[in-house]
């Protein structure tokens, strides 16, 4: 039900620049994507966040999931944990 009216939404509309519509498509399915991952594949979640002050000018922040195992998500995580761009400075010699 959720894809379904998500897609019928995405459609292009009459007068719609191509543009603008595949920027709105995209948008639109990762945020479905999203959605679906919260909804099914997500045991559970939590976080926080410390804004800045006057006295510290620096915004901090943790989220943290537990995805479900053998999820679509939990596999994502893996892949692109692996896939770190600091890779070589955590672990000398990682890809």
């Amino acid at each position: 039900f959720l894809r379904q009216n998500f897609e019928t939404q995405l459609q292009q509309r009459d007068n719609e620049p191509e543009s603008t519509y595949k920027m709105r498509k995209t948008s639109g399915d990762l945020a479905l994507g999203l959605i679906q991952a919260a909804l099914f594949d997500i045991d559970n979640s939590d976080g926080w966040a410390k804004f800045s002050t006057t006295e510290d000018d620096s915004l901090r922040g943790q989220f943290r999931i537990r995805a479900r195992n053998n999820s679509a998500l939990g596999k994502q995580l893996l892949d692109a944990a692996g896939n770190s761009r600091f890779a070589q400075i955590q672990r000398p010699g990682a890809d």
